[in-house]
């Protein structure tokens, strides 16, 4: 258990930089989308209603409504999955995970308000579970495609390092590959975990 800590550790302190940007443009944009939904900002309102509607009709939902509740946090943390894995790969470009990060942000503060436009910071109840659920979701967001973007610079520095075996064109070497696996196995729990929070109360 030591050995996989470190190993995390090491990993993390490697690709400290890229996850510290996506950190800040995800709680800007998350910043940002709540203040403007709050003050009733009829972008961000509509945004909210339109991102709450479109999730009515999904399968997420149906489960959830049929009181399959585990049903639908695997299946939200599966499509959550989903999104972290094209944020990695799109870090391969350095800046993809950005407009991503984002825009997650943007949608965890627009909908910090309810159906009638409330905020949900108002109550400690509706303010506890709508911050642990956020915090649970960016958290592996922001460690995949921080390490998608930190596998990119990666390869971008070593593009002339001929000791480097290519692939697809790309020279990264395996312990930066090691790295995103280990950070991967970090956000996975989180992942998980997230839509647990949400759908199991």
């Amino acid at each position: 258990m030591r050995r996989i800590t470190h190993r995390i550790s090491d990993a993390l302190r490697r690709a400290r930089a890229p996850i510290a940007i996506l950190a800040v443009v995800s709680v800007c944009s998350l910043a940002v989308g709540g203040v403007l939904a709050t003050a009733g900002n009829s972008l961000a309102l509509a945004q909210r209603d339109a991102i709450v509607g479109a999730a009515e009709s999904s399968e997420i939902t149906s489960a959830y409504n049929q009181d399959d509740r585990l049903k639908a946090a695997l299946l939200d943390a599966a499509g959550n999955v989903e999104v972290g894995l094209i944020a990695s790969v799109t870090g391969l470009a350095v800046v993809g995970p950005l407009p991503i990060a984002a825009y997650r942000g943007w949608i965890g503060g627009v909908v910090s308000v309810d159906a009638q436009h409330h905020s949900r910071l108002g109550q400690p109840g509706p303010a506890f579970y709508y911050l642990v659920t956020v915090a649970l979701q960016q958290i592996p967001f922001i460690l995949t495609g921080g390490a998608g973007m930190y596998l990119g610079l990666v390869a971008w520095r070593r593009r002339n390092d001929e000791s480097v075996r290519p692939w697809l064109t790309l020279r990264i070497p395996g312990e930066a590959v090691r790295d995103v696996a280990w950070i991967w196995a970090l956000a996975l729990p989180f992942f998980l975990a997230g839509s647990l929070f949400e759908f199991m109360q």
